[in-house]
């Protein structure tokens, strides 16, 4: 999978990604527009950590 953004919303010191107007691709392929997204960052060392939404 592959997301592409026209614009980057927002980044925090953890390495979260906020972009706008995000397309999605698999394999290659256009398969939709997403809107805005948030991409989160899991630390390979994160085993024991637990997140709400």
């Amino acid at each position: 999978m592959e997301y592409k953004g026209s614009f980057l919303a927002s980044v925090d010191s953890y390495m979260n990604l906020q972009l706008g107007n995000t397309e999605e691709y698999i394999d290659g392929q256009f398969t939709g527009n997403l809107g805005e997204i948030l991409i989160r960052y899991l630390s390979p060392n994160a085993e024991n950590l637990c997140c709400s939404f």
